[in-house]
């Protein structure tokens, strides 16, 4: 963690987000990293087309007395960007490369939710699709079907 890190986009992340926004999709980034997330959003060169960008240090406390700072896959973090969004779980399709962080913990809360698995490692889930790149997002977009109900086997 101490350890400085350089984070570069994958080849078809910028064109690709570039392509949704101007479609008119809503663009933002749940992340559990803990760095400094502007500067890191800045050098990648996403500035420009993500609206919000959530990590653990911005979810705020729950009402319950729990700490704040929740990571995915915790609902304070998904609820926090639903909230910065003016969204609902439905009207939201969750990417993530992590089945238990990002596929869980959206579906658990109502998102539709998507496996981004660039090496194909994992088996398909039912009722998430899985791409391998992000070439094959706006296609899952014009074909994705109403939000499944969240899996238990998942969780």
């Amino acid at each position: 963690i101490a350890v400085p890190k350089e984070f570069a986009p994958f080849p078809d992340t910028l064109p690709t987000l570039r392509t949704l926004q101007e479609q008119g999709y809503r663009l933002g980034i749940i992340t559990n990293l803990r760095s400094d997330l502007p500067t890191l959003i800045q050098r990648a060169g996403l500035a420009g087309i993500l609206e919000f960008c959530i990590n653990p240090p911005q979810v705020p406390p729950p009402p319950h007395g729990q700490p704040a700072g929740a990571e995915k896959p915790h609902p304070a973090i998904f609820h926090e960007a639903l909230r910065r969004a003016a969204l609902t779980p439905p009207e939201v399709l969750h990417i993530g490369d992590q089945i238990r962080s990002d596929v869980a913990g959206a579906r658990a809360i109502g998102m539709q939710a998507a496996l981004l698995d660039r090496g194909n490692w994992h088996q398909p889930i039912p009722g998430s699709p899985k791409i391998t790149t992000l070439n094959q997002l706006p296609q899952l977009l014009k074909s994705q079907p109403p939000c499944q109900p969240p899996n238990p086997a998942l969780q």
